[in-house]
């Protein structure tokens, strides 16, 4: 699932409120439980009764959504020569106050495999979602799921899962397995997205893969759209920078840490996206242990397991007093969505405010669109103790609104709301 920290078309997201409620839905994917088709795999049998149906998480999915940033996209990801067949590029970190960090806080990579699926393999999963695009129409995430939670999901109008999980086992698992070093990875989950602007949904603001320990993305027409996956290092949009690729089945492989998000300028976009889990334990219990694992070297980390905390998600007891203590950790660091966070949460208390304002500049400072918009609705209502300034309320949104986030916009160009 995504931890998604921009604003949307249809809601205000922000970055404190994590929990999801997952609608149930009568039209949940049948399921076939996948223990015996883990590790390498040489028979399939998708004749396997199913259990009964349950709601799918993926009901809830965010589909993509209209977007308001520039028409040219951002600057190219470089990527360097690992291996013969295997390309990186190290991303960096928005300024730290101290360079006693781990190397783990500094440095976050993201491996381009070509070919890693074949060109044949490719024809088939794209003649399949051309045969299954009423379907895909119908699904609020335009998305087809092959795999949920470790578990084989046979759609009812398709075969995705039959062409799909030999794929996944014998080519996408390896690859993951060998680039991460973790010979225990397992799939969690496996499904095909769709992007289309004229459909009103070709983007898919910056997040995190909050319940992946690795996710591989492997675009299945690239040649027939522009645009479409980008990576954003830092907190200000202007950080970004798209992931071109070379041909169908070439794949990218991050693990969580790594921000990024989508946006189709032009044609439709179709993507197989695996996320996957540390362990085979990990997927059946729904736990994420390498974010608490790794959340005192990783600004990253902490963010992501204070936020779990906090609410008492992925199997991690509730602890709010830990929570704060991470998102100061990740703060002081200069992680601009845990100052951010920290601010809304120091604004429940009178006492803190004076704090929280200059937490929201430093993360303004950052870059961070939301902080921006914050400041400038602050200064606009004279709101958190600060004196009403337009000037100041305007300049704050100006910014946001340079980065394309929509709640600026509309404010700006509403004289109504002046």
């Amino acid at each position: 699932m995504l931890l998604l920290l921009q604003y949307t078309s249809s809601s205000f997201r922000i970055a404190a409120a994590f929990n999801v409620v997952l609608p149930r839905r009568n039209s949940s994917p049948r399921r076939t439980s996948a223990a015996g088709i883990r590790g390498r795999m040489s028979i399939i049998n998708m004749s396997t009764t199913s259990s009964p149906k349950r709601p799918s998480k993926f009901a809830a999915l965010m589909p993509g959504e209209a977007s308001a940033a520039p028409a040219t996209g951002w600057p190219p990801l470089e990527f360097s020569s690992t291996t013969a067949s295997i390309r990186t590029s190290i991303l960096p970190d928005d300024p730290c106050h101290t360079n006693e960090q781990p190397l783990l806080h500094h440095r976050r990579e993201i491996y381009y495999k070509p070919s890693l699926l074949s060109e044949n393999q490719v024809l088939d999963l794209v003649e399949l979602l051309e045969a299954s695009s009423v379907e895909l129409r119908e699904k609020e995430a335009r998305c087809l799921v092959a795999m949920e939670d470790g578990d084989i999901c046979n759609t009812a109008s398709s075969k995705l899962s039959e062409i799909l999980i030999p794929m996944l086992m014998e080519q996408v698992l390896p690859f993951a397995r060998e680039v991460c070093q973790a010979p225990n990875l397992a799939i969690a989950d496996a499904l095909i997205r769709s992007y289309d602007p004229n459909d009103n949904r070709e983007a898919l603001p910056q997040h995190y893969d909050k319940t992946a320990y690795c996710s591989v993305i492997v675009p299945l027409n690239p040649t027939e759209c522009e645009g479409g996956l980008y990576v954003q290092p830092g907190a200000s949009v202007n950080t970004r920078r798209e992931v071109q690729f070379q041909t169908a089945g070439d794949a990218v492989l991050h693990r969580y840490d790594v921000m990024h998000g989508v946006h189709v300028r032009k044609g439709k976009r179709y993507s197989l996206v695996v996320w996957m889990a540390e362990t085979e334990d990990s997927v059946v219990q729904k736990t994420a242990p390498w974010v608490e694992r790794e959340a005192n070297i990783s600004v990253h980390a902490a963010f992501l397991y204070a936020n779990n905390i906090k609410e008492g998600l992925l199997g991690f007891s509730k602890n709010e007093t830990l929570a704060r203590s991470l998102y100061e950790w990740a703060s002081e660091q200069g992680h601009a969505y845990s100052q951010y966070v920290l601010a809304l949460w120091l604004f429940k208390d009178r006492q803190e405010r004076v704090r929280g304002v200059d937490l929201l500049r430093q993360a303004s400072t950052g870059g961070l669109a939301s902080a921006q918009h914050m400041l400038g609705i602050l200064y606009k209502e004279g709101y958190q103790g600060l004196e009403t300034n337009r000037d100041l309320a305007q300049s704050y949104l100006r910014s946001a609104a340079n980065q394309g986030y929509g709640p600026s916009l509309e404010i700006l160009n509403d004289p109504s709301r002046w």
